[in-house]
């Protein structure tokens, strides 16, 4: 159950514990999009996260219950791509721009799914139906791979069928700087490869639940998971773990190295790069990742509605109030704030001050506002 905010007031554990009252500040909504409505959510249930990409020219790409919008920065609409047979009320959960302006999303048709692939001008078509996506990524290579719930990673490339790569259902892609590949798999395995795409290990996490993992600018991979979030070297040795209560978020990463994640317990935390916890700040259930800007904000949503704003100190900044549970934000250049919404809207947020657009080593869910999952080259 969320916690009400406006009767509780904003409940804060910055390391000794402090508490301020939630502001009435909200930022100015530009616009929002429909991109077709979603059925009810289930009570105490919530949808797949929603992440959009956004172009260098602007253009946010979206996924929505029958296939994928691309939006001007003004809200108009460009274009929309149908995905024939999208099984109802379940939208398209991830959209991912590649190195040549290709916009790649998932599709899914009762107990098999896959890609489709379209160009900037929204022409395209399906590459590949294997099994529901559970993640898109492009490695520095240019080799754009998708993760499945067919017990199979799978890399997508420009022919009609994607090549299996690897066997074990996966869950999470990360991309390293070094050219090289982090993936999860059969929901207990932390696995590597290198740049040839060839693995170098596989770790066993004993308590399993894993999501999906994030890279360091040094390398270091965390794993969020249910129950704790871990941090490995680049050879998989364990360095840290801190325990939480219930299932974590993929976390973002800052300039600094603080790591920023949510959990079903209803917390958003900030742990320093040695695990150590820094602030925790009670906000109802968040279930998505963060976005981190250059001022210093740490902007998250939330299953009470609502979106968040804290600065780097725990402290709240805003809220804006949509009209279901809210998705992994992103920041665009010029600032504005983009998420997704169970209600089934994309909306455009414009921020209380100049925040500079995304920032960190890790700075949101995909990384970057590609969606790329790339760590810092």
């Amino acid at each position: 159950m969320g916690i009400d905010l406006l009767a509780l007031g904003w409940l804060a554990a910055c390391s000794g514990g402090s508490s301020a009252t939630v502001p009435a500040a909200s930022p100015t909504k530009k616009w929002d999009f429909t991109l077709e409505h979603l059925g009810a959510a289930p009570r105490d249930g919530y949808y797949a996260d929603q992440v959009p990409a956004i172009g260098d020219d602007g253009t946010i790409y979206a996924g929505g219950g029958t296939g994928l919008y691309a939006i001007r920065p003004d809200g108009t609409e460009k274009w929309h791509f149908d995905s024939p047979g999208q099984v109802a009320n379940v939208p398209v959960h991830f959209a991912l721009i590649d190195d040549v302006g290709n916009i790649w999303f998932d599709i899914t048709r009762n107990d098999t799914g896959g890609v489709a692939r379209v160009g900037p001008d929204g022409r395209g078509g399906e590459v590949g139906s294997i099994a529901p996506v559970t993640q898109l990524g492009s490695a520095y290579d240019g080799t754009v791979f998708m993760a499945t719930a067919s017990s199979m990673l799978q890399l997508s490339i420009a022919r009609e069928n994607p090549e299996v790569m690897w066997r074990g259902y996966a869950t999470g892609i990360a991309f390293t700087s070094d050219g090289g590949i982090v993936f999860t798999r059969a929901g207990d395995i932390l696995s590597s490869a290198d740049k040839q795409h060839s693995v170098k290990w596989n770790h066993k996490i004993i308590d399993g639940g894993c999501g999906a993992p994030v890279v360091g600018a040094d390398g270091t991979i965390y794993l969020p998971r249910k129950g704790a979030m871990d941090a490995f070297t680049p050879d998989a040795k364990r360095i840290w773990t801190f325990d939480l209560s219930d299932r974590a978020t993929s976390p973002s990463i800052g300039d600094d190295g603080t790591l920023y994640f949510g959990s079903d317990d209803g917390v958003i935390y900030a742990l320093s790069s040695s695990g150590q916890l820094k602030w925790k700040v009670a906000a109802g259930g968040i279930r998505t990742s963060p976005a981190l800007t250059s001022n210093g904000e740490i902007i998250f949503g939330s299953v009470d509605h609502n979106l968040y704003a804290l600065d780097s100190f725990g402290k709240l900044r805003w809220r804006f109030t949509a009209g279901g549970q809210v998705f992994s934000p992103t920041v665009a250049a010029d600032g504005t704030i983009y998420f997704q919404s169970a209600d089934g809207k994309l909306y455009a947020i414009q921020d209380l001050a100049q925040n500079g657009g995304l920032s960190g080593q890790w700075p949101k869910y995909g990384a970057g506002m590609r969606n790329s999952a790339r760590s810092a080259h």
